[in-house]
């Protein structure tokens, strides 16, 4: 298992899962659970996605995260500590030799953390976030945004959503 925490810088919003690269003009961040999205190259709602747009409290800034890669599915569902939780199907293709962003990774602009990048082949990947309500702006020193990202190896499933902010 492979853990790395470290800050990303985001904006627009969102970052992204597995690469920046792709059009995404016909998505629609209506449409969805409303934390990640898995999207295919022109940019539709895809089972398994090719890579995942995630969404932000804060429009722009620095946010926490942290990144797990197991080998095998988490055993604990353990949500208390989190506001929103959701999963979605992913799969990586393509050149280890290309660049990050083609390469399952954690990107956005700025970001000072190498996260782990993933190998090929088809991932469930949990999202968990909390302090999205409070950072609808502007970061918030007083209850920063933060994001935690678990994937592992599986076969592709529809999206699910395991906890939804109250309110």
């Amino acid at each position: 298992m492979t853990v790395v925490s470290g800050h990303i810088h985001v904006s627009y919003g969102q970052y992204y899962l597995m690469g920046i690269h792709f059009d995404t003009d016909e998505w629609d961040p209506a449409e969805g659970n409303g934390l990640i999205f898995s999207l295919d190259e022109p940019g539709v709602p895809a089972v398994p996605g090719q890579f995942a747009i995630i969404l932000t409290g804060t429009n722009a800034g620095r946010i926490r995260l942290t990144q797990e890669l197991r080998p095998d599915p988490p055993v604990s569902s353990d949500f208390d500590d989190w506001e929103e939780v959701a999963e979605v199907s992913l799969r990586v293709e393509g050149d280890e030799d290309e660049d990050a962003f083609g390469i399952g990774t954690v990107d956005s602009v700025g970001g000072d953390t190498h996260f782990p990048v993933f190998t090929n082949g088809d991932y469930r990947v949990r999202v968990h976030a909390r302090g999205r309500a409070a950072n609808t702006k502007v970061p918030s020193t007083e209850n920063p945004e933060e994001h935690l990202i678990i994937a592992w190896p599986a076969p592709p499933e529809s999206e699910s959503v395991l906890k939804r902010l109250e309110g």
